[in-house]
């Protein structure tokens, strides 16, 4: 029988499987996923689709992910309700706006679709992780541990070695923000092994090695913290995972002045604005002029704080906004 779906496919025409995480550099789809595409009901494609978004995500594209579930499934995912077809979709695209710099609305769909996960008993450990990162890019942790530890306990109950690392890293950032340095480390050595090459968690080895360095560097350990986030940028690089690499760009060019030459923390700015420009990922503006001000003194300084809160409020970072007037004060 014909299958009558209006679901359209996601292909773009790029049809060439990379061999480092088995999907089609274009759609992002698997072979098998490809090949039962034709004949699969709705409900699988939407499924499918779902999964698109992580890995888009991952790969540090989060406008193309946005494109292509539009493309395939159309606006409707956004518009109704939170059901049992869109909830993972809803979650992935909380996530990417992060990323893209609009807060409050990633903020909406993040927990509105974490609700109904937990209404349903639905997989909601990465929405939980997706929580902690929330909190990061915004400055407000009131939630941040229970959530990492949410997290961590749905994903070692029920989730797969993936999900385990995932929330992992959100717990270990929950630890870090609350200066719990030991903790962090302690927590991230146990699941390291995870996100090693060859492993199914590898296309986020960037971000964790970004979370472990800040543990370091908490502990006083810059030496050690910026050997891995050193790490982090290549494995960005070598993934192809732009937001990730920001992310470990951010770690590596916030130590301080004695493991950060003038030189590295140079092209280390450039290379993040020519990470944002490829990704959209805007979100990660406003870090680019805190970091400048850490190097410069007097009016630069004040200029350079300005524009970092003036970002910040324009994403709805409203901790972060309220952190540097205070410094501004």
């Amino acid at each position: 029988m014909k299958n009558e779906s209006k679901i359209g496919s996601p292909c773009v025409g790029v049809c060439v499987i990379d061999a480092r995480v088995g999907s089609c550099y274009g759609c992002f789809r698997t072979p098998a996923e490809i090949t039962v595409w034709p004949s699969a009901p709705d409900a699988d494609k939407l499924a499918i689709l779902a999964k698109l978004d992580e890995r888009r995500d991952a790969a540090g594209m989060p406008r193309a992910g946005i494109d292509i579930a539009n493309r395939g499934a159309g606006t409707a995912w956004l518009e109704r309700p939170i059901d049992e077809d869109n909830f993972m979709s809803r979650g992935f695209y909380g996530g990417m706006l992060m990323w893209l710099g609009d807060l409050e609305a990633a903020r909406r769909h993040l927990v509105e679709a974490l609700a109904y996960a937990q209404k349903e008993d639905r997989a909601s450990s990465w929405m939980h992780a997706f929580k902690v990162d929330l909190a990061w890019f915004a400055g407000e942790y009131d939630e941040v541990l229970s959530d990492g530890r949410r997290g961590l306990e749905r994903a070692e109950t029920h989730g797969s070695a993936f999900f385990q690392a995932v929330a992992a890293r959100g717990l270990g950032l929950a630890h870090v923000i609350r200066g719990e340095f030991a903790q962090a480390r302690d927590l991230l050595s146990r699941f390291e092994h995870r996100v090693r090459e060859g492993e199914f968690a590898y296309q986020i080895e960037a971000n964790y090695l970004a979370v472990q360095a800040e543990a370091l560097a908490g502990l006083g350990d810059f030496a050690g913290a910026a050997r891995l986030a050193d790490a982090g940028i290549d494995s960005g690089r070598r993934c192809g995972t732009r937001v990730w690499e920001l992310r470990a760009w951010i770690t590596r060019l916030s130590l301080p002045a004695e493991v950060l030459t003038e030189q590295r923390l140079g092209s280390g700015i450039a290379r993040m604005q020519e990470l944002i420009a490829q990704s959209g990922a805007d979100g990660f503006t406003p870090w680019i002029a805190e970091i400048r001000a850490r190097r410069c003194n007097g009016r630069e300084r004040t200029r350079w704080l300005e524009q970092a809160r003036v970002g910040f409020e324009r994403i709805g970072a409203r901790g972060h906004a309220q952190r540097l007037a205070g410094a501004l004060a």
